[in-house]
């Protein structure tokens, strides 16, 4: 519209100058010629309307099936993108398993290790003990036997006396017989 207005201007100037230097001669055929040039406007009007129309007919089909095209392609990458979470989801939900069970057998392997720490520990107290128990009683066997030993000693020494004692008795009476 705005490019057919310029050209109407200019056509009715033309029509003016022309019927100026005509003259009253032209004058019927100048309201004829005007009324032609009128209709011929009123054709070009109604073409630049229809074909405007058209234009804007056309423009909103593109625009609308351009507008379908990005909402198809929106949803296709929502799509894609949900299925990219969903694996990528899936990813780390398998990392983070593997990370707790790495975890969990980390501790598990700590507390096997600590157990058999503690196990060798009480493996060892038990041999201590059973050392222990055994020196103790060969202690105890070894204190009777001195005790033993000391009781030979004082029934030794005892009848060493008594020999001795005899002895001397013997041996005053042999001088006093003699």
């Amino acid at each position: 519209m705005d490019q057919i207005r310029p050209l109407c201007l200019g056509l009715q100037r033309n029509l003016s100058l022309a019927y100026e230097v005509a003259g009253p001669l032209v004058h019927v055929s100048k309201e004829h010629h005007v009324q032609k040039k009128n209709a011929q406007l009123e054709n070009e009007k109604d073409q630049s309307s229809i074909l405007r129309a058209g234009f804007e007919d056309s423009k909103h089909r593109a625009l609308t099936s351009h507008e379908c095209s990005l909402e198809e392609s929106k949803k296709k990458r929502q799509d894609r993108h949900a299925a990219s979470g969903s694996v990528k989801v899936g990813k780390e939900a398998k990392f983070l398993r593997q990370k707790n069970v790495d975890f969990l057998e980390g501790i598990c392997g700590q507390r096997k290790k600590d157990a058999e720490e503690k196990l060798d520990m009480k493996g060892c107290e038990l041999v201590e003990k059973k050392h222990l128990l055994a020196v103790e009683q060969k202690l105890k066997l070894a204190e009777e036997e001195i005790q033993m030993y000391k009781r030979r000693v004082e029934e030794l020494q005892q009848e060493m006396q008594e020999s001795e004692d005899i002895f001397k008795y013997r041996e005053l009476a042999f001088f006093l017989t003699c």
